[in-house]
C-alpha cells in the first residue's frame, strides 16, 4: 500500500501535528511509528518525513525538505462517460463527472449519450475500448 498521504494541514520542514481526521488515513494504512511517509498537499511538492508519534487522537511527523514532482501524464487523456436515461439522473451524473476531471488536470470530458447496439463493431487502431 502506498504511504503517500494528502493533507490539508500547511506543511513545512519541521515537526508537523496532523489532527484526529488526517491521522485515521494513516492508521488504515497501518504505519506505526519511525516509519517514513510522504505528505502532499496538492501542489505539486512532496514532504517526505517520518512519524515521531501516531495515535487514535493525532499525529506528529518530523518533516525534511520538500521535493518538487511532476506526476501529470505526458498524454492527454480524455473520459468518456456515458450517461443515462432519466435526465435527473443524467445531470447528476455529469455533474460529478465534471467535478472528478476539473480536480484532474490535463484532463478533458466526452459525455456521450449511448443506445443499444447489437452485434460487434470493429475498433479502430489506438483506441483503448473497454465494456462493461
Amino acid at each position: 500500500m502506498s504511504k503517500r498521504f494528502h493533507t490539508d494541514v500547511p506543511l513545512a520542514p519541521g515537526l508537523v501535528a496532523l489532527g484526529k481526521d488526517e491521522t485515521q488515513h494513516l492508521l488504515v494504512s497501518r504505519v506505526k511509528a519511525s516509519d517514513e511517509v510522504v505528505l502532499f498537499g496538492g501542489d505539486g511538492v512532496d514532504y517526505p518525513g517520518r512519524i515521531v508519534d501516531i495515535s487514535r487522537h493525532g499525529c506528529s511527523l518530523l518533516l525534511g525538505e520538500p521535493v518538487s514532482t511532476h506526476l501529470e501524464t505526458p498524454a492527454p487523456v480524455v473520459v468518456v462517460a456515458p450517461l443515462p436515461k432519466g435526465d435527473r439522473e443524467r445531470v447528476t451524473t455529469l455533474r460529478f463527472v465534471l467535478e472528478t476531471i476539473a480536480a484532474c488536470s490535463s484532463v478533458s470530458a466526452l459525455p456521450v449519450l449511448l443506445q443499444k447496439q447489437y452485434g460487434s463493431l470493429p475498433i479502430p487502431a489506438g483506441v483503448i475500448a473497454a465494456t462493461c
